[in-house]
């Protein structure tokens, strides 16, 4: 006797059947292998950028460099690493042309770098009023920058190319410190729950910082807390084809599903999240009220198919109260305790 297994056939005897098992078994567990070694080697990195910028604070450079060195060979694909790299060269070495300057100012501001880039902008005009040699070596920057703008759009970094060359008349200056008002009002009205107005605000940082993911998960979850989760989870897809493992995009995925009664897979999404960030506030809260408004739902619809319409009735109305936020869900919920008040 032949079995058809998913695409395979296989012969029907146990033996086989539980190889197909083991390889599937063993499939899932190299992907969360890999999973895991992803955001450990993330986490390293990052680790190792902050250490390289505490030194750089304290004018170490050479240290810093060092760990900058370090965060590249384990994540190569991280602009912000290069250009901080880049930077701590810039503290080292002799430099020939202001070009190279406006190549690591355009890199941080496209990589949402905006301390880094407030750092590096009163270097520059120090050296400016002062007349001192700029220092860098051409070469050695080169190569870093080379790296950096190709992890970064080829098509973003020609468009605004002309804009960033106001660098030389100290524009840039003024446009950092409209980045640092607009993330400052941007939190604020979070605070205040002014979504449209943080919006906004967050607008104005992705128009100038536009590889910084962190500007666009905040403008995603806005969204999804003013409702509008079709546009919020958009956006948050967007972020995931270009940072698979992000958090941020991850938990508004996520809360989007929950606002649109998909509980299985908004719990996968915010378990992913709290795999790579266990303490993660905000995904704990909404994970724990998913499963406890999932579970609640789920003993209603068993009461209400065994003919326990007065338990299921109870158990609807439990349901109802742990979440008001949640219209998608609460509107069903709704629906199958009229229906249970009929029988």
């Amino acid at each position: 006797m032949w079995v058809v297994t998913g695409a395979y056939l296989y012969a029907g005897d146990p033996c086989t059947l539980q190889g197909h098992g083991i390889l599937l078994a063993t499939a899932q567990t190299a992907t969360h292998n890999h999973e895991v070694k992803v955001r450990r080697s993330q986490e390293l990195a990052d680790s190792k950028k902050e250490h390289g910028n505490a030194l750089f604070r304290i004018q170490k450079y050479t240290e810093a460099l060092a760990c900058y060195s370090e965060a590249i060979n384990i994540c190569p694909d991280c602009a912000a690493y290069y250009s901080n790299r880049a930077a701590a060269y810039t503290m080292l070495h002799k430099y020939k042309e202001d070009r190279n300057a406006i190549r690591v100012i355009r890199v941080y501001m496209l990589s949402g770098e905006v301390l880094q880039l407030s750092n590096f902008l009163n270097f520059f005009h120090h050296r400016n009023e002062t007349g001192s040699a700029f220092p860098i070596h051409d070469s050695v920057l080169d190569s870093e920058l080379d790296k950096a703008e190709t992890v970064l759009s080829q098509n973003t970094l020609n468009a605004i190319e002309a804009f960033y060359l106001s660098i030389l008349d100290g524009h840039m200056s003024t446009i950092a410190s409209q980045v640092e008002e607009h993330i400052a009002k941007a939190e604020a009205n979070f605070e205040k729950k002014d979504y449209i107005t943080a919006i906004s605000s967050l607008d104005h940082c992705i128009e100038h910082c536009c590889a910084a993911m962190n500007f666009k998960v905040q403008k995603a979850e806005a969204l999804a807390l003013m409702g509008r989760y079709q546009e919020a989870q958009e956006l948050a897809n967007d972020i995931l084809q270009k940072e698979a493992m992000n958090t941020g995009a991850l938990y508004v995925k996520g809360m989007c599903l929950y606002h649109q009664d998909n509980a299985g897979m908004a719990l996968k999404h915010f378990r992913r999240v709290l795999k790579q960030v266990p303490n993660h506030r905000k995904a704990k809260d909404i994970y724990k009220r998913a499963k406890t408004l999932a579970a609640k739902k789920e003993k209603g619809n068993k009461a209400f198919r065994e003919g326990k319409y007065k338990n299921a009735h109870s158990l609807y109305s439990e349901a109802l109260s742990i979440d008001p936020s949640n219209l998608s869900t609460n509107s069903k919920l709704f629906c199958n305790r009229a229906t249970v008040s009929s029988k």
